[in-house]
């Protein structure tokens, strides 16, 4: 057994608590990021295409279909009644959506603040694997007062790697190690941890690069042979990695408490 030395950390409903209100403003922020490129294009569209009700089947539709909220707009494969939107530019749709999200519903947790210093006492390094985009990313963690823990360099956005998904790539990953000056071949598996709060983000992690997959989740969850451990909160997954390395590895410096 080893100690651990990397967490990769989705962000998004995994360092901050998703709030009704907070997915509610998600919702309208991506409707009206379609909305404004309908409206640069009003000219191809038909008048449906440009409701609420029909933009919001669309969102939906896209989620279900490929577990994102843009995919299908950007491919253009939505249905035959609904094909005057045409294709619509994910890149923009992305950046347009993260751009109008309120972070002031976001509220700092001073616990997991407390936590992140604790662990880079314990010389465990962080960095952040997100859907998001760098825009919304930077300043959702400086609301929740966590920026000093994640510079640019180790925040990966989903811009930075072509929008490869992390359900559906393994892309993803390889170049978001790259992304960040790393090689998968130059980490042990067994140092590194990746923690997501939707489930299917950890299948890769899990069964092409072995490493230990940690979901975030208030209630736990049967059968997932690809999760190692659950946890209700950030802070708890950086108290259990701190106590697991000090039993593997009793000589390291025990991070001080925070006062």
């Amino acid at each position: 057994m080893k100690p651990y030395s990397l967490i990769l950390w989705d962000f998004d409903g995994t360092l901050y608590e998703e709030t009704p209100q907070i997915k509610e403003d998600f919702a309208r922020s991506a409707r009206r990021a379609v909305r404004n490129q309908i409206q640069e294009q009003l000219h191809k569209c038909l008048y449906t295409v440009t409701t609420d009700e029909t933009i919001d089947s669309l969102l939906k539709q896209s989620r279900e279909m490929y577990g994102d909220s843009f995919t299908l707009l950007a491919l253009g494969k939505h249905s035959e009644e609904k094909r005057g939107l045409g294709q619509l530019s994910e890149q923009e749709l992305h950046r347009k959506h993260h751009e109008n999200l309120n972070s002031s519903l976001l509220k700092p947790n001073e616990k997991l603040v407390d936590a992140f210093v604790r662990l880079e006492q314990a010389g465990v390094a962080s960095a952040i694997v997100t859907h998001g985009h760098m825009i919304w990313t930077k300043k959702a963690l400086e609301r929740c007062g966590l920026s000093p823990f994640f510079p640019e360099d180790k925040i990966v956005t989903a811009e930075k790697i072509n929008f490869k998904k992390k359900h559906r790539d393994i892309e993803a990953f390889s170049l978001a190690l790259q992304t960040m000056g790393m090689n998968a071949d130059n980490l042990d598996p067994e140092s590194v941890m990746f923690v997501e709060d939707k489930a299917k983000n950890l299948f890769f992690p899990k069964n092409d690069f072995k490493w230990t997959t940690c979901l975030i989740t208030p209630e736990h969850k049967k059968n997932l042979s690809h999760v190692d451990v659950q946890c209700a909160a950030p802070e708890d997954v950086i108290d259990l990695v701190i106590k697991y390395n000090l039993m593997v590895a009793p000589d390291r410096i025990a991070p001080e408490p925070v006062v």
